[in-house]
């Protein structure tokens, strides 16, 4: 659901990249007009987007990225040596591109701000819901000791299980379009529960390769 629109938001799309709010982004910029973009962007105090840019177009969808991506606050911009720059992005809020009003030096945009759902039905329910996801990311860690994370109180649950999703999720090593398809659900128990699948699948995943015998031959490694 949209709350309101802003016009002129710089934004750039980029390959195998979803950006989810509330994580952190480390980029690096080797192209001048991404330079630039990230520069004015900075002088300016504007949020910049960041849009997975697509594998194939279609005529259904002829825009070379993703209509629905994130939008970020500039945290730190440093120049390198090289020529390139490095930029760290912390995530504000999910958007939606309704017209692109300019294409260069670099593109800027006319945006809808979308807001997260979180629909709990029951506090019960809920608490189970957060359980579950903290037991699975700590099933990660495969020692018979594992860090207890404790549920903080419950007029914080929302904002941790939001942050959690969007950490989680940003975080996973999944293919990127799946990933954006996570970042198109407003519903975030929804958004969890797409993600908890693929969770499942790699901690399963990771349970495998743990019984495989590392290589003997050094060389190999």
């Amino acid at each position: 659901m949209s709350t309101h629109r802003t016009t002129n938001l710089p934004f750039l799309a980029l390959p195998e990249t979803v950006f989810f709010p509330h994580t952190f982004m480390d980029l690096e910029l080797t192209l001048p007009h991404h330079q630039e973009l990230f520069l004015t962007a900075q002088s300016q105090r504007l949020p910049v987007g960041v849009f997975l840019a697509k594998r194939l177009i279609s005529e259904d969808e002829p825009e070379p990225y993703a209509r629905l991506g994130s939008f970020g606050r500039i945290i730190e911009l440093t120049a390198c040596a090289s020529g390139s720059c490095n930029v760290t992005m912390l995530g504000l809020y999910r958007a939606r591109i309704n017209r692109v009003t300019r294409h260069r030096p670099y593109p800027l945009a006319n945006i809808s701000v979308l807001t997260d759902h979180l629909h709990v039905t029951s506090p019960e329910q809920f608490r189970k819901t957060l359980n579950d996801i903290v037991e699975l990311v700590q099933r990660f860690k495969l020692t018979k000791e594992r860090p207890v994370v404790a549920l903080p109180k419950p007029e914080k649950w929302r904002e941790f299980f939001g942050t959690l999703v969007n950490a989680v999720a940003a975080f996973l090593p999944a293919d990127a379009h799946k990933k954006q398809e996570w970042l198109n659900q407003d519903d975030l128990i929804k958004r969890y529960e797409l993600m908890r699948q693929e969770m499942a699948r790699l901690w399963k995943l990771n349970r495998v390769l743990m019984q495989v015998p590392p290589v003997e031959n050094p060389n190999l490694n």
